[in-house]
C-alpha cells in the first residue's frame, strides 16, 4: 500500500491539480494573480484523499467497491469543508475567492471534492488491480514450480508398484503368524495410500485417519507401549477435507522430537476443537540430544495450506505439550 511508487505517483497528481490554480479563470479581475496558499490547499487537499484512497482500497476484507467509493467522496468532502472555513478564517491570502457568493463558492468546492475523489479513486483502483493481477500471476508461476518440483521428486523416489505389492504379498503367503500376516497388511495400507495420494490436494478426514491407523498399527510394533494414541474424532467431521499425509508427518515429529520409553511413554491425543479444527497435542519431554531439525515437516504443511486453501496452522508450545492445530475445510 505505502509502496514508493504510489506515494510518488500521489504527490505528481497532487502537484498536478494543486497547479491548476494558476491557470486562467474565465470573470477573474485584471489584476488577479493565484497565491501559493490556493495551491498549498489544493495540494494538501489531493494528498490526503490520496493516501486516505490508498488505505480503503487495499482493505481487502472491509467494505464492498460501492461503499469506499461513497467513503472516499465524503471524507474528500469533509477535507474540502475544513478547506473552506480555512478560507474564511484567513481572507487576506484568498482575496478572488471571497469576490463571489458564498454559496457559489461552496459549490464550486463540493463539486470539485466530488470530481477529486472519483478521480484518485479510479487511478487508484486501476493500479490496485494491476498489482493484484501481477501478484496472482506470480502465485501461479510459484504454485506451477512446486508442482513440478514435487513430481520430480515422486519420480525420483518412486519404486515399482507392481514388484513391491507383489513382493508384499508373497510375504503375506509365506508368513507363519497373524501378528506377522497383519503387519504386512497394514505396511500395503500405507504405501498404497501414499501412491493413491500423490497427486491429490486434498483427502477426506476418513481416509487419512484410515491410513493413520495403519500407521500407527506399524509404530505399535517398533515401539509397543511406550507410545500411546488416542484418537477422538467425531463421525460428523469425517467427511471434512485436508492435506494427505498431515497426521502422519505430525506424529513423526512428536517422535523425533521427544522421549519415547516403556518407563517414559510419550502421549500424543488427535481430536477436533471449535473453529473446525483438527488437533494433534503430545507431551512435551524433549530429548536431551536429538539431530538437528529442518522444520521440513511443518513448514511443509504449513506451505501447503497457504498455497491451496489461504489459511494457516496454528502452534502452540508451553512447558508440557507441543500443539498443532490445522483447518479442516468443510465438504
Amino acid at each position: 500500500m505505502w509502496k514508493s511508487k504510489n506515494i510518488i505517483a500521489g504527490i505528481s497528481i497532487s502537484i498536478f491539480i494543486g497547479a491548476l490554480v494558476f491557470l486562467p479563470k474565465p470573470n477573474a479581475p485584471l489584476d488577479y494573480f493565484p497565491s501559493w496558499a490556493n495551491f498549498a490547499i489544493s495540494f494538501l487537499h489531493v494528498i490526503l484523499i490520496w493516501l486516505f484512497v490508498q488505505w480503503l482500497v487495499y482493505q481487502k476484507h472491509s467494505q464492498s467497491l460501492y461503499t469506499k467509493v461513497l467513503i472516499s467522496i465524503g471524507s474528500s468532502v469533509g477535507v474540502s469543508i475544513i478547506g473552506f472555513f480555512l478560507i474564511l478564517s484567513f481572507p487576506a491570502y484568498f482575496p478572488i475567492l471571497l469576490q463571489y457568493p458564498v454559496n457559489k463558492v461552496s459549490v464550486f468546492i463540493l463539486i470539485r471534492a466530488v470530481l477529486v475523489a472519483g478521480f484518485i479513486m479510479v487511478i487508484t483502483y486501476i493500479i490496485y488491480i494491476t498489482e493484484e493481477k501481477y501478484k496472482l500471476k506470480e502465485e501461479a508461476e510459484q504454485i506451477k514450480k512446486e508442482q513440478i518440483e514435487a513430481r520430480l521428486i515422486a519420480l525420483q523416489q518412486q519404486l515399482s508398484p507392481h514388484f513391491l505389492f507383489n513382493a508384499l504379498n508373497t510375504l503375506h503367503s509365506i508368513a507363519s503368524d497373524k501378528a506377522t500376516k497383519n503387519y504386512v497388511v497394514q505396511f500395503s495400507n500405507v504405501f498404497r495410500y501414499l501412491l493413491d495420494t500423490n497427486q491429490a490436494s486434498l483427502v477426506s478426514l476418513e481416509e487419512e485417519l484410515n491410513f493413520t491407523k495403519s500407521y500407527l498399527h506399524i509404530l505399535h510394533e517398533r515401539f509397543e507401549d511406550a507410545l500411546k494414541v488416542d484418537l477422538d474424532i467425531p463421525a460428523a467431521y469425517l467427511s471434512y477435507k485436508l492435506p494427505p499425509i498431515c497426521l502422519q508427518i505430525l506424529i513423526e515429529n512428536a517422535i523425533k522430537h521427544n522421549i519415547v520409553a516403556q518407563d517414559s511413554p510419550l502421549e500424543i491425543q488427535i481430536f477436533c476443537q471449535d473453529k473446525e479444527m483438527l488437533v494433534v497435542k503430545n507431551t512435551l519431554q524433549s530429548k536431551s540430544s536429538v539431530e538437528e531439525s529442518t522444520g521440513k515437516g511443518l513448514t511443509n504443511i504449513r506451505e501447503r495450506y497457504l498455497l491451496l486453501l489461504g489459511k494457516n496452522i496454528e502452534i502452540e508450545v508451553t512447558e508440557n505439550y507441543f500443539k498443532v492445530s490445522i483447518p479442516l475445510i468443510k465438504n
